[in-house]
Parts: C-alpha cells; sequence; structure tokens
C-alpha cells in the first residue's frame, strides 16, 4: 500500500522552469541587441531560439501544473479511501478510483518528464 510522504523534487522539477525562462529573457535581449546593431536578417536565428525557448516554458509550465493537480486529486482519493475503510469494514475492497490505480504512472515527476 502507498503511504503519504515528502519526497525531494528532482533537478528538473525545481531548475528547469526557472532556467528556461531565464534563458528566454536573456535569449530576447540578445536578438533585439543584434537587431539594432547588425539587422533584421541577422536577428532572425536568435529570435527563433528564443520562440522555442518559449515553447520549453510552456510546456514545463503545463508538466508542472498537471503533475500538481494529479498529487491533488490522488492525496484527495487516497485520504478519503482510507477514511471508508475505517468507517466500513466491507469497503475492503480494492479501490477503483482512476488516480489511485495510476500513481505509478503519473506520480513521479520524472516520469512526466
Amino acid at each position: 500500500h502507498q503511504t503519504l510522504f515528502v519526497q525531494k523534487r528532482s533537478l528538473v522539477t525545481v531548475y528547469g522552469l526557472n532556467l528556461a525562462l531565464l534563458l528566454t529573457g536573456i535569449g530576447y535581449e540578445l536578438a533585439s541587441s543584434i537587431r539594432v546593431h547588425l539587422g533584421q536578417r541577422a536577428a532572425a536565428v536568435p529570435y527563433f531560439i528564443v520562440c522555442l525557448l518559449v515553447h520549453c516554458v510552456y510546456c514545463l509550465y503545463n508538466s508542472k501544473l498537471c503533475h500538481i493537480y494529479f498529487r491533488r486529486r490522488w492525496t484527495y482519493y487516497t485520504l478519503q479511501s482510507e477514511w471508508e475503510k475505517l468507517l466500513d469494514s466491507e469497503s475492503q475492497k480494492k479501490d477503483k478510483n482512476w488516480f489511485i490505480h495510476n500513481n505509478h504512472r503519473y506520480g513521479s515527476p520524472t516520469q512526466n518528464f
């Protein structure tokens, strides 16, 4: 049976979004500087890189939000299931909740990346 406990987060989860945001800001400033000093054509590659970094930020942010949502729902249904087992002794059947059943698949932040 799975128990609730605090887990150390992976470095990708902790620093990934912050690093992507920082690199996006630096890339945008670099692309703007190149555009001013060298012209519009020279800034095409840096602007493409900035767009790629913005996409990475959105992907990391959405993954983090989905993981937070999943963990909240899993915690809620796990605690509810424990209470039901305490109150109803015949409720010892296997949990059929989707969040509890799929915790091994979606419960780890490293699985999502």
